[in-house]
């Protein structure tokens, strides 16, 4: 019997004892496949899973994969490195590549390069970089080495002197700068120096070496066994080699040597931790405890990741939480209540039969107990269920009494102990015993179905209190030495100097489920209906119930209550446990992936180290309340993760930032969106994050979990949008930074009111100039018209007048005289009619100058010996062809003039007059068969002159042509704008 009893606890010694907070991420969270062959880690913090389907990075909230659909060779991912220099390599069964985490929309994310023209040279197994910066490739041909030669990539293969390359599996580095490969049949290295060697199986070196992990001077290869080098010496020999591990073959696949502690974790058939020169497992429940585990490797916070064949990856939390059930030894996972002797030894009260377990080594063992026969129904007490007083006496409630136990401090001496069993003929108070409590001065206080009794220490007395009688759910002291007792009812009594009265608790509904009174002296109160009350001062008279104590619970359900050391209170509730800091009002919500056991946690109880331990029907788990203080390190700065820009992703570096600017969003665009997250791995901090949005509020939001902001209809301007963290202390993280441009509406931008400033300068100076134009026009037309009223009329009248004269003087040349008057006074007639035309609005049409022409032709040149023949364009023509005045009055002077000069000089016997368009010119054509005249000479002569003189001032081109005895042709050809010619027609 003491030899089973020897083994048993040499297997518990090599049994992890209470197991860490553990947590399973799948494709569920994710991950872009569960069989995980590599976990590596950046210098950000992001944590990289090399899976048999591409890769997904994680910065502790979210995961983002990249697949053969970005660029990936080859779906099969088998290491990932980050480089000194801040460049990602992939190492695939399709080759090697490098990741570019902001390639542009369109583009892949990965770059590919050829090792090698064999197939077997890119396959690549692994990744490494030494202390010199170069990065090694493991290959299914080989060792190879990268170097840059003038800015291009080469890829030299190194020859371990094996004679035959061999698959390199693994690459590590040594305290002496050699560069170990893992391989088949064993392990390879090379000096500095290019020395090369090799250990195999006659060394003592495992087969098919799959990890390597490096100590100090200690060098370890996982394959079929592990083994241990020593490599400061010049000949590496190994020291120390194992086949087995607590009864099982090692077969390994990863290495981790944690830098903190010098633990070895060792995956392979099991997770395994090999902890001062002993192996540790897992208990067989867990998951950990016979699964494949394919790598192994920690995050920014130091937990241990796993990743867990075909389960996915498992997270070890680094703290010292404790997780414990059936396979840690408890007798039963439901948990009713957690108590310590007076030796500072915890125990677990477990099932229905209120069972002890003690914790010893790391590992509970169930203390049996001698009970009274007939007594199976330990009642249906949770909580305080159990105790050993300050006297060393054990009591145990039952459904129909109080077992008592004689003072021991050796649990193990309750398996011999006869109990005595107080019931109502022994003064022990009726009903069901459900909850007990020894006061500051060692009496007991018996809670029951029926309300509540004290029994004095000193004297064995019982006394009971029957002002209310209820089911007792909690008792608790305050520092005044009252004792509060609350009721499966909202009923609340305080017991003071042996009376008891009740306390009035409107606003508070349900059960009153936990009672604690805090180190300042309050009293908090939990109940099952209306969540927590407070009353500040417990002595008073008529105490008042603070009923809005604590806002933003998880659960308005409260079971317990229990108060760290540094003053932080803990609700366990209908939805976990809220952590509240009282100092801050900062609550953090605990979970399963804290350490917490499954199911509901029921019970609370704080141990003199100040442990908080949480009890449930499903385990039980210690909370190490000093790992869950701040740190005082400055939380992490977020990164800006994604842009939304209206309807379209503005593209971000796949890493996320920390600064981007120089972003402007089109006036039509009203909606912005950006996420932003930290990249955070501790369990035991909870991240909140502000945001503020400089160019529109100088002001901080308030903390929140949110990850992600949304601003719509933003005014035009600039804007620089600042995301910070900030941790359960209070303190923040430098700021990651957005800024962009609200671009205003084209109408509202400074070219466009530039322009239309310079416009509006243009169109008024135009506008003067049509003005002034219109007045310089109207001037010359009045000069022009006072000067032919002048030169015509005057001239004409004082022709007249002298003619009067003669014809008054020389009666005898009357008539003629007469005759010479009146041709002159109709010529003044006509005359004044073409001046009176020339300047009527109403004519400013080219059929009214046509017309006005063609009468003009025939009144001067009708003739029965002469034939007059005048063509012109059609109407089409006239309606869209330019007339100004000035054009009107010259070409009708021009037209008379020549016209005139025909009729008095010509002697002509046809005529042809002509008017065209073409080309963007107006033609006007005079020709007749008269005889002439000698240009040279009549070049001074008054009608000549006239005629340049109107060319010029309508801008055309004269060309006068006479022969003698053949006639004469003047052509006058003046600049049009007309937008459609019709053909000519002869009138």
């Amino acid at each position: 019997m003491r030899r089973v009893l020897l083994l048993l606890l040499l297997l518990s010694h090599m049994m992890l004892g209470g197991q860490p907070a553990l947590r399973i991420f799948t494709t569920a969270d994710g991950l872009v496949r569960n069989w995980i062959q590599r976990i590596r880690s950046d210098r950000q913090g992001n944590l990289w899973f090399c899976t048999a389907e591409g890769i997904s990075v994680f910065d502790g909230s979210q995961f983002r994969s990249f697949t053969v659909r970005d660029g990936l060779p080859s779906r099969l991912v088998n290491d990932l490195i980050e480089t000194s220099s801040g460049e990602y390599w992939v190492a695939t069964d399709g080759g090697l590549c490098r990741f570019l985490p902001s390639a542009q929309p369109g583009r892949g994310h990965f770059e590919r390069f050829v090792i090698g023209t064999r197939s077997d040279a890119n396959r690549v197994q692994t990744l490494f970089e030494d202390s010199k910066h170069f990065l090694w490739l493991g290959t299914d041909e080989g060792l190879y080495r990268l170097r840059r030669n003038e800015g291009k990539l080469v890829f030299e293969a190194i020859p371990l002197g094996q004679g035959v390359e061999q698959p390199v599996l693994a690459i590590a580095e040594d305290s002496v700068r050699r560069i170990w490969a893992g391989q088949i049949d064993g392990v390879s290295y090379r000096s500095a120096e290019g020395m090369a060697g090799h250990l195999g199986k006659a060394q003592g070196v495992p087969m098919v070496v799959k990890a390597l992990a490096v100590d100090g001077r200690k060098l370890w290869l996982g394959g079929e066994g592990l083994a241990q080098l020593d490599v400061l010496s010049d000949s590496p020999v190994v020291v120390a080699r194992y086949s087995t591990a607590n009864g099982k073959g090692l077969r390994i696949s990863s290495l981790y040597g944690d830098p903190r502690n010098g633990d070895l974790w060792i995956g392979g058939l099991g997770l395994i931790r090999f902890h001062q020169q002993r192996f540790e497992t897992f208990p067989s429940p867990s998951i950990l405890a016979n699964a494949n585990i394919l790598a192994l490797g920690p995050d920014a916070a130091s937990n241990l990741w796993a990743g867990v064949s075909t389960l996915g990856a498992v997270r070890l939390a680094n703290n010292r939480n404790e997780t414990y059930t059936e396979a840690d030894g408890l007798e039963s996972s439901t948990v009713v209540g957690v108590l310590e002797d007076r030796r500072g030894k915890i125990y677990a009260v477990t099932g229905a039969g209120h069972v002890l377990n003690e914790l010893v080594g790391g590992r509970f063992v169930p203390r049996p107990r001698q009970v009274p026969a007939g007594l199976t129904d330990m009642g249906w007490g949770q909580g305080p269920v159990a105790l050993q007083d300050r006297k060393g006496e054990w009591w145990v409630a039952a459904a129909s009494g109080l077992l008592n136990y004689s003072a021991t401090d050796d649990s193990r001496k309750l398996a011999h102990m006869r109990p005595r069993l107080y019931t109502r003929r022994d003064g022990c108070p009726e009903g069901a015993i459900l909850r007990l409590f020894e006061d500051s001065r060692g009496d007991l206080w018996v809670g029951t179905s029926v309300g509540i009794a004290k029994r004095e220490s000193a004297n064995g007395q019982w006394t009971r209190y029957g002002c209310i009688r209820e089911p007792v759910h909690a008792i608790a002291e305050d520092r005044f030495g009252a004792i509060w007792v609350g009721f499966g009812a909202p009923r609340l009594m305080r017991i003071r100097k042996g009376e008891c009265a009740e306390i009035p608790v409107a606003g508070l509904s349900g059960f009153i489920n936990a009672l604690l009174a805090d180190d300042q002296g309050r009293l908090w109160i939990g109940s099952s209906q209306s969540g927590l009350g407070r009353i500040d001062d417990p002595a008073a008279a008529t105490p008042h119930i603070h009923h809005d104590a604590v806002a933003g619970l998880a659960s308005m359900h409260v079971f317990a209550l229990a108060e760290d050391r540094w003053g932080r209170l803990y609700v366990a509730g209908g939805r976990g446990i809220d952590r509240l800091d009282l100092a801050t009002g900062v609550i953090r919500r605990l979970g399963e992936a804290n350490g917490l056991p499954r199911g509901e946690t029921e019970r609370l109880y704080r141990d003199r180290s100040g442990s908080i331990w949480c009890a449930s029907n499903f385990g039980l788990a210690r909370i190490d309340t000093e790992a869950g203080k701040s740190s005082g390190v400055r939380a992490p700065t977020p990164r800006l993760r994604a842009a939304r820009i209206g309807n379209a992703e503005f593209p971000l570096s796949a890493l996320g930032t920390e600064r981007l600017s120089g972003l402007e969003v089109a006036p039509n665009i009203s909606n912005i969106e950006v996420e932003y997250r930290a990249v955070h791995f501790d369990t035991e901090e909870r991240l909140r994050y502000q945001h503020r949005l400089g160019g529109a509020s100088d002001v901080w939001s308030v903390p929140d979990e949110g990850q992600s902001i949304r601003f719509a209809n933003l005014a035009p301007g600039d804007y620089a949008l600042a995301v910070r963290s900030v941790s359960e202390d209070g303190s923040t993280s430098e700021p990651a930074v957005l800024e962009f441009r609200m671009l205003p509406p084209f109408w509202r931008r400074l070219w466009f009111q530039t322009l239309v400033f310079t416009a509006a300068l243009a169109a008024a100076w135009m506008f003067h100039r049509y003005r002034l134009n219109q007045a310089l026009i109207l001037e010359r037309m009045r000069t022009r018209l006072a000067s032919d009223l002048h030169d015509d009329l005057g001239a004409g009248l004082a022709e007249i007048a002298i003619l009067s004269e003669v014809g008054r003087r020389k009666a005898e040349q009357a008539d003629d005289v007469m005759d010479q008057v009146a041709k002159r006074a109709r010529g003044l007639r006509s005359t004044l009619g073409d001046i009176v035309w020339t300047v009527d609005p109403r004519k400013d049409r080219w059929p009214d100058l046509l017309q006005r022409m063609r009468e003009t032709a025939l009144t001067l040149l009708e003739d029965d010996a002469r034939v007059v023949r005048f063509s012109a364009p059609g109407e089409a023509w006239l309606e869209n062809a330019e007339l100004t005045p000035d054009l009107r009055r010259h070409l009708l002077l021009f037209f008379k003039e020549a016209v005139t000069n025909i009729a008095r000089h010509a002697g002509a016997s046809e005529v042809d007059l002509s008017i065209a368009a073409a080309h963007g010119e107006l033609r006007l054509s005079i020709r007749d068969n008269g005889r002439g005249f000698d240009t040279g000479v009549a070049a001074g002569g008054q009608g000549l002159r006239s005629l340049r003189f109107r060319a010029a001032e309508m801008r055309a081109e004269l060309t006068i042509e006479s022969t003698a005895d053949r006639g004469t042709r003047i052509e006058l050809q003046i600049p049009q704008r007309v937008r459609r010619l019709a053909k000519r027609s002869v009138v």
